[in-house]
């Protein structure tokens, strides 16, 4: 049986602008958050800090910087209706995005319904159920 990782890289095709999109959003995010939502932010925060664009995430960790640029973009769209203030908005949109549909692939390839061992146990089950 092999063993297979339950995280990725799903920052590594982002560029420095982006990162730097990404690094605001969570910095800002952070600040609303409390108790144990604020300790599990704070390490993926620091991963993400320290290892940049190479951090290996697994889903939590991609589903907090989706809900951090999410926030991002909905305060850009909502305070700022200027012409560079909407382009922002779709930029940092649009990273979230990227995120949530990464974080869907992981997921879905790293699901125990996925797994060849997993479905046979239910086939089992299901045969001796009958």
């Amino acid at each position: 049986m092999t063993t297979q990782s339950l995280s990725t890289q799903p920052l590594i095709d982002f560029n420095k602008a982006q990162m730097s999109v990404v690094y605001e959003a969570m910095e800002r995010y952070i600040e609303k958050l409390e108790g144990g939502n604020k300790k599990l932010f704070r390490i993926t925060l620091v991963k993400v800090l320290n290892e940049g664009n190479e951090v290996r995430l697994d889903g939590m960790g991609m589903r907090q910087i989706n809900q951090a640029l999410a926030q991002r973009a909905k305060l850009h769209y909502a305070f700022d209706q200027s012409s560079a203030g909407k382009a922002k908005w779709r930029i940092v949109a649009q990273l979230a995005n990227v995120m949530l549909i990464k974080m869907h692939k992981f997921q879905q390839d790293n699901s125990p319904l996925n797994r060849k061992e997993a479905q046979t146990a239910v086939t089992v089950h299901a045969s001796v159920a009958n």
